[in-house]
């Protein structure tokens, strides 16, 4: 029995679960100026496609997945 490769970019199944649980990932960076020792980057980049975007949008542009709020 072989191992299932997580990393297959092709498999249908891995792509429609991380569409459906799309969303806008913006970076910590860490300040301690900030209450928490952190702030958020301006720029936001999708979690299906990794395409980096100035603000949040309902789609992105690149792949064309619906993100949900």
């Amino acid at each position: 029995m072989s191992e299932f490769d997580w990393n297959r970019k092709d498999d249908a199944l891995i792509r429609q679960l991380k569409q459906r649980n799309a969303q806008w990932i913006h970076e910590k960076i860490p300040d301690k100026n900030y209450f928490g020792g952190f702030k958020y980057s301006a720029t936001c980049k999708c979690s299906v496609c990794g395409f980096v975007a100035g603000h949040e949008m309902p789609e992105c542009p690149r792949c064309k997945t619906r993100i949900m709020r």
